[in-house]
Formats: structure tokens, C-alpha cells, sequence
């Protein structure tokens, strides 16, 4: 297993929604992430942001709609499962997977970490779940960094 950098990234990339889902060649060997930022491309990752929904996860779920540039503040021990801004779809030759974990800069405000896997086979948006695990409210906003995605190329497909 070997983690792939910005290079590594970047040559791998397939930016075009349409050309990654009618190509088989394009699916089977390339990443996609539908609403690339090159800012987001770190030299170990890439850092996935708010996208358009988000659900706050009380005792019944209550999903809502981000416009553009607009936040919503996350409460004390409350639970939010954010949709990211991209769509990934990992290459279907299942060579890569990856693992999306915290920004320091949202941990250093109270959020939990985060740490989850992204399959070999993975197409979708990603939904990310974290805690305000503070005592004061937190405010995130549309477009806004919150996590990283780092891939690897796995040593068996």
C-alpha cells in the first residue's frame, strides 16, 4: 500500500462528471471528484468541503439546504451529518481506496475527529458525521474545508 501525493492525484484526476460515467476506460482507471477545487489538493490529499445538505441527527432527523456561501451553526453535543461539495468516484479497477480524517483546524474548535474509509469501489457523494463535542456553538459554512481525503493504492485490487 502506498499513499498517493498531489502528483500522484493530479495524474490520476478526472474532472468531467459526464466523460467518467460514459466511459468505461475513464471509470475502470481514473478518480473522479465531481466539483474539483485545486485549492483542496493538499501534497497529501484533498480537502473535501460543505456541500448543499446537511442533516442535524436529533431524536428524528431534519435534513436542510445550504445555499451558496451560507452557514449553519452546530450546537453543543449535537450530531450533523454533512454532505461534501464533491462527488467521488473512485476507479473501478478497485487498485485505489482511501480514508477521510479531521482538519486540525475543525478538531481545535471542538468537533470530533473523523475517520472513516472510502471503498475501492466507491461513486457518490460522501455524507461525513461529526459531533460538536464543545460547550459553545460552532459555525460552518458552505464551501468551507472540514475534512481530508487520503487515498492509497492497495496492493491487490
Amino acid at each position: 500500500m502506498s499513499f498517493l501525493t498531489d502528483t500522484s492525484i493530479e495524474r490520476l484526476l478526472e474532472r468531467d462528471e459526464k466523460k467518467w460515467l460514459q466511459n468505461n476506460e475513464v471509470r475502470n482507471s481514473k478518480l473522479l471528484i465531481h466539483g474539483y477545487n485545486p485549492e483542496c489538493l493538499t501534497p497529501v490529499g484533498y480537502d473535501l468541503r460543505v456541500g448543499k445538505r446537511y442533516a442535524i441527527l436529533r431524536r428524528s432527523i431534519r435534513q436542510l439546504d445550504l445555499e451558496p456561501d451560507k452557514g449553519f451553526t452546530i450546537l453543543p453535543k449535537e450530531i450533523v451529518a454533512i454532505e461534501t461539495e464533491e462527488r467521488i468516484g473512485m476507479p473501478q479497477n478497485r487498485e485505489y481506496s482511501g480514508i477521510i480524517v479531521s482538519k486540525v483546524s475543525i478538531v481545535e474548535k471542538g468537533m470530533s475527529h473523523i475517520s472513516t474509509s472510502i471503498d475501492a469501489d466507491w461513486d457518490g457523494e460522501m455524507i461525513i458525521t461529526i459531533t460538536n463535542q464543545s460547550n459553545r456553538k460552532i459555525d460552518l459554512k458552505r464551501g468551507q474545508k472540514f475534512c481530508t481525503m487520503i487515498l492509497f493504492r492497495n496492493e491487490d485490487a
